[in-house]
C-alpha cells in the first residue's frame, strides 16, 4: 500500500529527514523540499529525493508531511489541502487559530485526512492526567490548561538552541 502512495515532505530538519528515511526504508516513494541549503545537503547525503521547488512536492504527492518550522504549518496545510493531499503535520497543526477551522472544513469536504503528531500525549504526566479525568477522580472538568517545557540545550544538542524556532516566543 505504501508503494502506491507518494509522500511529500515539507521541511527537512531532524524530524522531516527522519520521516523521509523511515518512509524510504518501508519502500514508499518520497519527494521532499526544504529551502535551507544546509538541510538539502544533509538530505542528499541520506539519499532523500529532493524537489527543486516546494510547489513540485505539492503537485506530485498524495500525502504531505508538514515538518517545516511552526510558523509555516498553517500555510503548508492550506496549500496541501488545496492540492488535494492528505496531511500529517508535526505539532502544532498551526501556531495561530485563525484559518484552521476553514482549512479543516475544506479537507473534510474533499474527504482528506488531516492530523497532527502529538507525541507528548504519551508522556507520563499527560497519561496520568488523562487517567484522572477518565476515572472521574476530579469530577467533570470545566476548564483545563496544560504547559509543557523542555530544557532546550538538551533537546537538540548539535544546534544552538537560542537560534531555533523553539526559542522564538512568537512561534516556538
Amino acid at each position: 500500500m505504501l508503494a502506491d502512495l507518494r509522500f511529500g515532505i515539507l521541511g527537512l530538519g531532524s524530524i522531516g529527514a527522519r520521516h523521509a528515511t523511515n518512509l524510504l526504508s518501508l519502500g514508499a516513494e518520497v519527494i521532499a523540499f526544504d529551502p535551507s541549503e544546509e538541510a538539502r545537503s544533509a538530505a542528499e547525503a541520506k539519499f532523500i529525493p529532493l524537489a527543486d521547488e516546494r510547489e513540485a512536492v505539492l503537485e506530485n504527492s498524495a500525502a504531505i508531511i508538514i515538518a517545516s518550522p511552526n510558523a509555516c504549518h498553517l500555510e503548508d496545510l492550506k496549500d496541501a489541502v488545496a492540492h488535494d493531499c492528505h496531511c500529517f503535520a508535526e505539532k502544532p497543526l498551526a501556531h495561530v487559530a485563525d484559518g484552521v477551522k476553514e482549512v479543516l472544513d475544506q479537507a473534510a469536504g474533499n474527504n482528506l485526512v488531516v492530523f497532527a503528531g502529538l507525541n507528548l500525549r504519551f508522556e507520563a504526566a499527560v497519561m496520568a492526567a488523562k487517567g484522572l479525568i477518565d476515572g472521574n477522580a476530579l469530577g467533570a472538568p470545566l476548564w483545563a490548561s496544560f504547559q509543557s517545557s523542555h530544557w532546550l540545550p538538551d533537546w537538540r544538542p548539535n544546534q544552538d538552541y537560542s537560534q531555533g524556532y523553539t526559542a522564538d516566543p512568537e512561534t516556538g
